[in-house]
């Protein structure tokens, strides 16, 4: 008799285990949902708002709020960081309060709140929240670390605006700053402006029908990010590949003001640190 691995139903289970594997580890990594996730999302009445151009989205929301759940594709007992955070911290708090219990938070660090889940091991469900709080611990520390970066950077840069490397550094600093605020404290705010505007692409549509009319316009543009360009040149830079990008880093402090402004409220909302550190720009 064949050994058990051996056996071609084995073989074929164990290599759909590697791939599922894989594609959830390319799917944090990418922080882009698979075909079939993607698929199921845009059959739901709601998810179907974050598919266009934020499928990141809905994977950091997975990441950060899904139920305590056993995943087949990893093999692992699975819970969303804030969720495991808010269970802990409101747990302990309560434990504090309501008994006194100066050693609550490390009493909840130890598992003592947690229940059963089924014939899910303590260790697992201990393990899983363990998991999470340091996840959300590492986190803070590095958005903090790297708000802290980017505010001084900004402040250098401000001081000296012909320093062209000084300029772009601090431009991609904050450009960073955004993208950790918008897959952490930020993902409120990303759900409103999703929300609020789900056609991410409408305004792009709208200046490529415009440009026709506008090649005709050679009034000069009054204020704005444009201003002393002409409407002809404006809606070239803006319609054209590449055209914006080169004139954005001919611009680099207009162009990191202008990331700022637009994306300010993302950094700040729901985040006292961003608030507190990425303020250089305010005055």
């Amino acid at each position: 008799m064949a050994p058990e691995f051996a056996n071609d139903e084995y073989l074929e289970i164990k290599m759909q285990a590697i791939t599922d594997k894989v594609k959830r580890a390319a799917s944090q990594l990418d922080t882009q949902i698979t075909q079939s996730q993607r698929t199921a999302a845009q059959r739901h009445f709601a998810m179907n708002y974050l598919m266009t151009h934020k499928g990141w989205l809905s994977v950091k929301i997975s990441d950060r709020t899904k139920n305590a759940h056993y995943n087949t594709a990893t093999g692992i007992y699975e819970e969303g960081s804030y969720k495991s955070f808010y269970k802990w911290f409101e747990a302990s708090v309560t434990d504090m309060v309501s008994k006194k219990n100066i050693r609550a938070f490390n009493d909840g660090w130890n598992g003592k709140d947690l229940e059963k889940d089924g014939d899910v091991p303590f260790e697992e469900l201990l393990a899983t929240r363990r998991r999470n709080l340091r996840r959300v611990a590492i986190e803070s520390v590095f958005f903090t670390g790297l708000a802290g970066i980017a505010y001084a950077l900004l402040n250098y840069a401000d001081d000296d605006e012909d320093n062209y490397a000084l300029q772009l550094t601090s431009y991609l600093s904050l450009r960073v700053l955004n993208e950790q605020a918008s897959g952490q404290a930020g993902l409120a705010y990303q759900m409103y402006e999703t929300l609020d505007s789900p056609f991410v692409g409408l305004a792009t549509v709208a200046d490529i029908l415009a440009m026709p009319l506008n090649m005709l316009d050679s009034e000069v543009v009054k204020s704005g990010r444009y201003k002393g360009e002409t409407v002809r040149m404006r809606s070239l830079k803006k319609v054209i590949p590449g055209l914006k990008t080169f004139d954005d880093m001919q611009k680099l402090k207009d162009t990191r003001d202008t990331y700022y402004f637009y994306n300010k409220n993302n950094i700040k909302f729901f985040n006292p640190i961003g608030a507190a550190l990425v303020t250089g720009l305010d005055d």
